[in-house]
């Protein structure tokens, strides 16, 4: 994948379209019933409670971590909050 296209709002748009629609929406996610794990930043400027909401509703199984100081980028804002969560999800056979 290209990910210099997505430098392009309007690129960024269209390729969301062309896959199913608005990405955000979580739609694609329906019908998923195995474990699952949100880790969302509520900071992000790009996808906003109403995605994390939305995404919510699609995957009712899933376990959310909400980082309050997060943005967009949650691998540099918090890195250690995550590879943590990521270890516990993974250790304890909700992932399997």
């Amino acid at each position: 994948m290209d990910y210099a296209l997505f430098s392009k709002p309007a690129t960024w748009r269209r390729t969301r379209h062309d896959r199913g629609g608005d990405q955000g929406d979580g739609l694609w996610l329906q019908g998923f019933r195995g474990p699952a794990l949100i880790v969302w930043g509520m900071a992000d400027p790009i996808f906003d409670r109403r995605t994390l909401d939305a995404w919510r509703e699609r995957l009712p199984q899933a376990d959310v971590l909400e980082l309050p100081e997060a943005s967009h980028y949650l691998q540099e804002d918090a890195p250690e909050r995550i590879v943590s969560r990521i270890r516990e999800f993974l250790g304890s056979g909700s992932a399997s």
